[in-house]
C-alpha cells in the first residue's frame, strides 16, 4: 500500500509545477536561470530564485486542511535588475492568482498527481503581499501567499 503524499510538501511542489508550466506565458525565465525550489531545502543559496513552502497549516477535521503556500521570489539585493525584478514578482502573482487556470491544469494532470488530495478552496492570501530584505545575507525577498482548503487522505485513512 503506498502512503499518501505528506500534503506540505505535495501542495507546494504542486504549485511549482503549475507555475512551470506558465513560465512561457508571462515571459519568465527558464528554471536555469529562475529555479523553482521546495522548502525545505538545504539547496546552495542561489540567487535568483522561487521558493514554495508551506508557511502555516491547520486541520480543523481529521481530513481536511487549511495550509497557506509561501512563494517568495528572492534575489540578490547587489546588481539584481530591479525593473526585470517587478515584471518577475507581477509575473509569479499572475500565475498563482487565476485559480480557474490551476484547476484546470490540476484536472489535466494524472490521475495518481491528484490521487489523495481534493483541493476545495484556492484563493491569494487576504494579507498584504510581503518584500523584506537580509542586509546580512544581501537578499531581496517578495513574498505571494495562496490559501488552500483542501481533503487530504494522510490526514486520516
Amino acid at each position: 500500500m503506498a502512503l499518501p503524499p505528506n500534503i506540505e510538501t505535495y501542495i507546494p511542489q504542486l504549485l511549482a509545477d503549475y507555475a512551470a508550466s506558465r513560465r512561457a506565458d508571462l515571459s519568465l525565465p527558464a528554471t536555469g536561470a529562475l529555479p523553482f525550489l521546495i522548502g525545505p531545502t538545504k539547496e546552495g543559496q542561489i540567487f535568483p530564485r522561487v521558493l514554495f513552502l508551506t508557511s502555516a497549516s491547520a486541520a480543523p477535521h481529521p481530513k481536511r486542511a487549511k495550509l497557506t503556500i509561501t512563494a517568495e521570489l528572492q534575489t540578490g539585493s547587489e546588481g539584481q535588475d530591479i525593473e526585470e525584478e517587478n515584471a518577475w514578482t507581477a509575473g509569479i502573482r499572475h500565475i498563482l492568482g487565476d485559480a480557474g487556470a490551476f484547476e484546470a491544469w490540476l484536472q489535466g494532470q494524472d490521475a495518481t498527481v491528484r490521487q489523495g488530495i481534493r483541493i476545495t478552496k484556492y484563493y491569494l492570501s487576504q494579507e498584504p503581499m510581503q518584500m523584506g530584505m537580509d542586509d546580512k545575507g544581501a537578499v531581496r525577498g517578495r513574498r505571494t501567499d495562496v490559501v488552500v482548503h483542501l481533503r487530504a487522505d494522510e490526514l486520516a485513512p
